[in-house]
């Protein structure tokens, strides 16, 4: 997806109908650099004809429709908008538009303009860019009032990988990416943590990041997942596995899955692992050679290999051998598959690029307000339901312990207004915080 997806995107009607209306005034009032005025005023008139089907044939008339759009009056109306994130009336455009001709009329031509409008500025890769970036700010704080999927697609727009995501994400069909009918799959090796089970009555999807895993695994074999302890990283890659082989994308038996568990991994189990896995889906090697070169196997081949955890590796063996196969993914053409690893923190010595490094911040707000509220169904006000998605940072364990806190007995909205009011923004902090008052829970109801 890029910003195109911005205008292009049904669900995204009632916030680009918003920006298109903020662009028309600026370019009067406050003309950038960045955007030729001259160029969206002749969108504006090439979209108002197209839109008008000859109902308007006076050039006179579609002039003093764009006036109506950059009078000095609006400004109250835009400064709501900019500085307290109001969104524009709905029929803004139509009550513009019924300033200079019927109302009748505008009604007609009002939604038909809007369309051409979007389709055009979507047309122009570039321009497209130009505009959401200038408006980002207002994107993000904008009270719009989304629902899962259009707050979801908008945030995605905002927070990908250099401010966008590649159109080749696009080229697979929206539900081919997402879908709730996921065939379970169940991976587990000698001395390793099993692959997290997909229980949909508990998880919700975790769309922006399975899009940008998507998006990572188009460009290269390889990717480096970054991210904070109970962030999701694992049940993402598990959404991921899941939802490739519900698709038919992928064969569960083509999937080596290596969960490190601290103390208990080691490099001979995994090695054993790995070697028992390569033999059942490629030429067997000797046993002696197996060990020496552990790597060749693997990259004459097609199998999806996920690292799970992999800051408990503490093998300079394991370690190596590792460094040894992300350096020689770069230099091969023989492996066809899929190369993973998970972990909290970026590895001591492999060399990571924005190409092949994603640091995965957890849930978006709309995706941990629908595992609160929809997904766990508690019984929230939906403005403090918001505002812990807010204040979670997205990290479904802070989420499962809020959710302790809130079962362990009974709290007034006051309450928990409070607890949420006076939430840290730092994460280690929050974490101390929801646990301390969850033992405080605890302890007097024990």
């Amino acid at each position: 997806m890029n910003f195109v997806a911005f205008f292009a995107s049904p669900l995204l009607d009632v916030v680009s109908q918003n920006i298109i209306a903020a662009l028309l005034y600026d370019i009067a009032a406050e003309p950038s650099t960045d955007i030729n005025p001259e160029a969206i005023e002749e969108i504006f008139y090439e979209s108002i004809t197209e839109g008008a089907q000859n109902i308007l044939k006076s050039e006179q008339t579609k002039r003093r429709i764009l006036d109506s759009l950059q009078l000095k009056e609006l400004e109250p109306a835009f400064e709501k908008l900019f500085l307290h994130g109001q969104p524009l009336d709905r029929q803004y455009f139509v009550k513009r538009f019924s300033a200079v001709i019927s109302k009748k009329n505008a009604k007609k031509i009002a939604p038909l303009f809007l369309a051409h409008f979007r389709k055009k500025i979507a047309a122009d890769d570039a321009l497209s860019k130009r505009i959401v970036m200038k408006y980002r700010k207002y994107l993000e704080n904008g009270k719009w009032q989304l629902n899962g999927d259009a707050m979801s697609e908008l945030e995605m727009i905002l927070t990908a990988p250099n401010g966008k995501h590649d159109a080749e994400t696009e080229a697979a069909p929206r539900e081919e990416i997402l879908t709730d009918d996921f065939e379970v799959v169940y991976i587990k090796n000698n001395h390793s943590g099993q692959l997290t089970y997909w229980r949909q009555s508990e998880f919700v999807i975790p769309v922006r990041g399975l899009r940008n895993v998507e998006n990572y695994l188009q460009k290269s074999p390889r990717l480096y997942i970054t991210g904070i302890a109970g962030g999701g990283k694992s049940v993402l890659i598990s959404a991921y596995i899941n939802n490739l082989v519900a698709n038919g994308d992928l064969d569960k038996d083509r999937v080596f899955y290596y969960r490190f568990m601290e103390v208990v991994s080691d490099y001979d189990s995994f090695i054993a692992s790995l070697d028992s896995f390569l033999r059942a889906n490629s030429e067997p090697a000797a046993d002696d050679e197996f060990e020496e070169t552990p790597e060749t196997l693997l990259l004459q081949s097609d199998c999806f290999v996920v690292l799970d955890d992999f800051q408990h590796v503490r093998d300079d063996r394991l370690y190596d051998l590792v460094h040894r196969l992300w350096e020689r993914l770069e230099e091969v053409d023989s492996f066809q598959g899929k190369f993973i690893v998970v972990s909290r923190e970026q590895p001591k010595s492999i060399s990571l690029s924005e190409r092949d490094h994603f640091d995965y911040h957890g849930l978006s707000v709309s995706e941990s307000n629908a595992l609160l509220r929809d997904k766990w169904d508690l019984n929230l006000p939906k403005l403090v339901a918001r505002s812990v998605a807010k204040k979670m940072l997205g990290n479904p364990l802070l989420m499962l312990l809020f959710r302790d806190w809130l079962a362990s007995e009974h709290h007034t909205d006051t309450e928990m207004e409070r607890l949420v009011e006076y939430m840290p923004k730092d994460i280690d902090r929050l974490r101390d915080y929801v646990m301390e008052h969850l033992y405080e829970a605890f302890e007097r109801t024990d």
